[in-house]
């Protein structure tokens, strides 16, 4: 497995790999052990659990990945735990970046994070942080500090659930390629691009709104959408061009981090004494 990873990673970065499962090898137990241990620019990887790993703070620029969510329900894993699961995931170090864990709250709090690939009821952004980007996830709502609004936030291809208040207080910064189950709410916005989402119906003279596309489809209740394989295909029935499976760099079903992945292995229960044991491992390879 870590042979695998690693191949997704810089060479000159550490993988520091953690699970709170009773009996697992793993070297760490908690993230805050594996975050006491890691320089920048290394990558902890959280293995699926039953139990949450609480909440913790990222005070370091390195990479959290978790194993992505729904992986059973979209047939990725046949059997096993579902996925990484936290309380509040506090983002304090510059250039951090959350990848493929679901989370209460994600909530970057220096300039440059990256939160990518995650379900998260909301992403909260703190006053005055500049450059986030929020991408490829699905989420609640997204919102800003006010005093000062955070600028050039990047949120694009993100599914936004919320129906009130699902992206709010920002200042100078892009909403792109995104799919709303609702509609965009528009509270604080100023001078925002906003463009080829699926579920933006209006216009706002604070903002540059260009090529959305209208819908009430599943506020109507005739398409239900429970987990994000249903939203892309109800998508692809109104546009191709528009929402969050759009684009140069569309939303990933499950939230797969970017390489190669085991799907399955299979081992033999015993072999004979002097044998070869024969593993089989089918591999997957998200964008």
């Amino acid at each position: 497995m870590l042979c695998v990873a690693a191949s997704v990673v810089c060479a000159n970065a550490k993988i520091l790999r953690v699970s709170n499962v009773n009996g697992s090898t793993a070297p760490y137990s908690s993230v805050t052990a594996a975050l006491e241990a890691a320089n920048n620019g290394d990558v902890i990887m959280v293995d699926a659990s039953p139990d949450s790993y609480g909440n913790i703070e990222i005070n370091k620029k390195v990479t959290l990945q978790g194993p992505g969510y729904w992986l059973i329900e979209n047939g990725i894993h046949q059997e096993g735990f579902k996925t990484a699961e936290f309380g509040t995931i506090n983002i304090t170090a510059v250039g951090a970046k959350v990848s493929s864990v679901l989370a209460y709250s994600i909530n970057p709090q220096a300039d440059g994070c990256v939160v990518t690939r995650c379900k998260s009821e909301t992403i909260g952004i703190a006053s005055g942080v500049k450059g986030a980007i929020i991408h490829q996830n699905i989420v609640g709502g997204i919102g800003g500090g006010t005093n000062p609004r955070p600028t050039n936030i990047q949120i694009t291809n993100n599914i936004i659930e919320n129906e009130t208040q699902n992206i709010r207080a920002l200042v100078d910064s892009e909403i792109k390629y995104n799919t709303f189950k609702y509609s965009l709410w528009f509270w604080f916005l100023t001078g925002c691009v906003i463009e080829n989402n699926l579920g933006v119906n209006e216009t706002d003279k604070n903002n540059s709104i260009v090529n959305n596309m209208d819908k009430d489809w599943y506020a109507s209740g005739k398409y239900v959408a429970r987990i994000d394989t249903d939203y892309k295909k109800f998508d692809a029935i109104f546009s191709t061009n528009h929402g969050a499976f759009a684009g140069e760099d569309p939303y990933v079903i499950s939230g797969i981090a970017s390489g190669p992945y085991i799907e399955d292995i299979t081992v033999p229960v015993s072999v004979e004494q002097g044998d070869d044991m024969k593993v089989t491992l089918k591999i997957g390879k998200s964008r």
